[in-house]
């Protein structure tokens, strides 16, 4: 991926629940200078009937903030004008150390003219959710999506719904196979990226190629650790950059899983399964 956008914060809101988060999120807002507010205001609005300055504010924070962890969000003022879909060419991260979000995108995938997406809705939110699902999800930004995915033909979409439901269950499935199904544990998560893949979502693999990793590392089958940890950390990449946080850790993992108290506790066995 390329970098296509730094983006420097308006103010950053926390609160450990939503609560307290939307009152924290007022009286920050309310500090802001003139200037702050102005480009605050001009963002767009979920709640735009309501004329109440708090509603305002608060409505004006649920449609733009972007989650930067458990506890926080961000407004970011040009990062806010992306749109979403379910199928995004682009991801938005936080950057720690440099205090920015900042969009990755496959420059070399899009053409000229194309819109860039990002998503509203965390991965694991997209990849195994019903369409139906995500449109709950998405009524608190006040639209009904109807992008490359949620607008496909019935039969699509029906398609679709049933790789997404089949990605979710492989997710819930993998940590309960039996030590002597290792190598379909693996094809499982190698079949999910594909599932992935074909959902033109192949984002969030990191989640399964760093599993993939582990159970790996359980049978010492360390030339197979390396290779998956190599995916994991190509994925976190093109998604977040190399300077970031999720692609720096990938540098640790496998010192960590050779001191893993799990390493080696399973017959030692060498592994062919790949992407």
């Amino acid at each position: 991926g390329d970098l296509i956008l730094v983006d420097k914060l308006l103010f950053i809101a926390n609160g450990p629940d939503n609560g307290q988060k939307m009152i924290n999120t007022m009286s920050v807002a309310q500090k802001l200078s003139l200037n702050e507010k102005k480009e605050f205001f001009l963002l767009k609005n979920a709640h735009s009937s309501s004329q109440c300055i708090n509603h305002l504010i608060i409505g004006i924070f649920n449609l733009n903030a972007f989650a930067i962890s458990d506890t926080a969000s961000a407004i970011c003022m040009l990062a806010s004008g992306f749109n979403h879909s379910c199928s995004p060419n682009a991801r938005y991260s936080w950057h720690v150390a440099g205090g920015w979000l900042r969009i990755y995108a496959d420059t070399l995938a899009l053409v000229v003219g194309e819109e860039v997406y990002i998503s509203y809705i965390s991965g694991r939110h997209i990849y195994g959710s019903h369409h139906k699902d995500r449109q709950n999800q998405l009524k608190n930004y006040g639209f009904i999506c109807s992008c490359i995915i949620c607008s496909l033909p019935f039969s699509e979409q029906e398609a679709s719904d049933r790789r997404q439901v089949e990605i979710a269950c492989i997710w819930e499935s993998v940590p309960y196979y039996m030590p002597h199904q290792t190598a379909d544990r693996l094809g499982a998560i190698v079949h999910t990226v594909h599932l992935l893949k074909e959902e033109g979502y192949a984002a969030d693999k990191d989640d399964f190629t760093n599993d993939a990793a582990a159970i790996c590392a359980c049978h010492a089958d360390w030339e197979s650790v390396q290779y998956w940890v190599t995916k994991t950390y190509k994925t976190r990449v093109a998604e977040f950059g190399e300077d970031s946080q999720r692609a720096t850790d990938i540098h640790n993992i496998y010192l960590d899983l050779k001191r893993s108290p799990d390493a080696g506790m399973q017959r030692k066995q060498k592994f062919t399964v790949g992407l």
